[in-house]
């Protein structure tokens, strides 16, 4: 059986450093750690260990900070990212899926809010967390949210469209009791606005059924913040050359 000492020397500096920072990467760990290390019993025989141990930890705190920093700026670039064109919107949306070159921070602020995402010749995305007067989307008043298509402006697609919301904390559907997650061009019985033809067709985003709404053109919300993603599956005209820009969320 091996000594204290040969036990602890059978790990290396480097290994215990590799450790202590992905313990120390989580906020709640890091307390804990700085009171292991300040009662660790570190054999006089390697009375150079806590020094190693502490260098390991400071180095650590600097990759937890660096690293905090650079999620933050992730977040920053997806959520500022409204200026892909010159008319006014708070829609984001990136012209450069799958073609990035060096912009590895856009990539990341992709991967961080869609996980995946194809490129413009099989889909387009439009992402909002504000509606058209720049104040954060809240379902908390019943009267609800309308995003109204003005005629001849429905995103063009070879395949379909659909609007989803989503709660704020991941790209997690809102759960709701009527089972309704999405409206798209495919749902049954989606209509254009009353007394028109082929006109605007709006979409009423509400916890509850609007009254005098025909239920395929009701998006349920959650009674807090939530975002909506508009997806558009084999772009076509403006959609397909990053000119089509999407109406702006019109709160009730």
């Amino acid at each position: 059986m091996r000594g204290r000492g040969e036990k602890y020397a059978a790990v290396s500096p480097k290994l215990a450093s590799a450790l202590i920072r992905i313990i120390a990467s989580i906020p709640e760990n890091r307390p804990a750690v700085q009171r292991i290390l300040a009662r660790m019993d570190v054999p006089r025989r390697f009375e150079n260990a806590r020094a190693l141990q502490q260098d390991a930890l400071r180095t650590a705190l600097r990759a937890y900070d660096g690293a905090q920093a650079a999620h933050e700026l992730i977040l920053d670039r997806y959520l500022t990212h409204t200026d892909w064109t010159s008319t006014p919107t708070n829609w984001i949306h990136f012209v450069n899926i799958g073609d990035w070159g060096p912009q590895v921070v856009e990539r990341s602020s992709i991967t961080e809010f869609l996980q995946y995402a194809n490129g413009i010749n099989s889909a387009a995305y439009y992402h909002v967390f504000k509606d058209a007067n720049g104040k954060p989307l809240d379902g908390s008043n019943p009267r609800g949210y309308v995003l109204t298509f003005p005629k001849g402006q429905l995103p063009e697609a070879m395949r379909f469209w659909s609007v989803t919301a989503y709660t704020p904390e991941a790209i997690e559907l809102v759960d709701n009791p009527a089972d309704k997650y999405a409206v798209a061009s495919y749902t049954p019985g989606l209509q254009p606005n009353p007394n028109t033809e082929d006109g605007p067709l709006s979409i009423y985003m509400a916890r509850q059924l609007p009254a005098g709404v025909p239920i395929a053109n009701w998006l349920p919300i959650p009674p807090g913040a939530f975002n909506i993603m508009l997806r558009v599956y084999g772009p076509e005209g403006s959609v397909a050359d990053n000119t089509y820009v999407p109406p702006g969320i019109q709160k009730r």
